[in-house]
């Protein structure tokens, strides 16, 4: 899957998207999927940044920062699954992520539903569910707030600050991690 079938799968279909490189602490605002591949892979490699896409999008044509309260429309659920950081944050490895992850879809059932995507964010697993329509944030937000909860009730350790995160970035896929 390339990085465009990537996006075109879990970010909403139109609106104003953002690109974040870590350097200059830049947002970078653009107006397709395309530009988000392009503009990613250019800071990735000319300037050597780590680049970031938003996970929603906004119809803010004002907007400067990808804040929660510029998001209209998310177009998936997504967690973050760390791997050796914090030992009670984190894996100690990817093989005990993944073992944990496939444990957690099939106690939930959520295996039946499909596979969803996962991208390696260097230090872990950044895995999306992607819906068939774009979806209001307020619509999505309880949504992702009870999965976040089932996460945890079910042992699962991700990201506690990302799943219901409506201004997360997550790491843009086929790039480079600087660290």
């Amino acid at each position: 899957m390339t990085p465009l079938e990537f996006l075109a799968a879990v970010l909403p279909s139109s609106g104003r998207y953002c690109v974040f490189e870590t350097l200059k602490k830049r947002h970078i605002f653009v107006s397709s999927l395309d530009e988000i591949v392009a503009t990613a892979a250019k800071l990735n490699a000319a300037v050597g940044a780590n680049t970031y896409f938003w996970t929603a999008n906004t119809d803010n044509e004002s907007a400067k920062t990808r804040a929660a309260e510029h998001a209209r429309f998310v177009r998936s659920l997504w967690i973050d699954i760390d791997v050796g950081k914090d030992e009670e944050k984190s894996y100690p490895s990817k093989q005990d992520a993944a073992k944990a992850f496939d444990a957690f879809m099939s106690r939930t059932g959520l295996a039946e539903l499909g596979q969803p995507y996962v991208a390696t964010s260097g230090n872990g697993f950044q895995i999306f569910w992607p819906f068939d329509h774009d979806v209001t944030v307020a619509s999505w937000k309880p949504v992702a707030e009870n999965f976040k909860l089932l996460c945890a009730q079910e042992g699962l350790v991700i990201d506690m600050t990302c799943t219901a995160d409506a201004a997360r970035v997550m790491r843009m896929p086929g790039t480079i991690n600087y660290g």
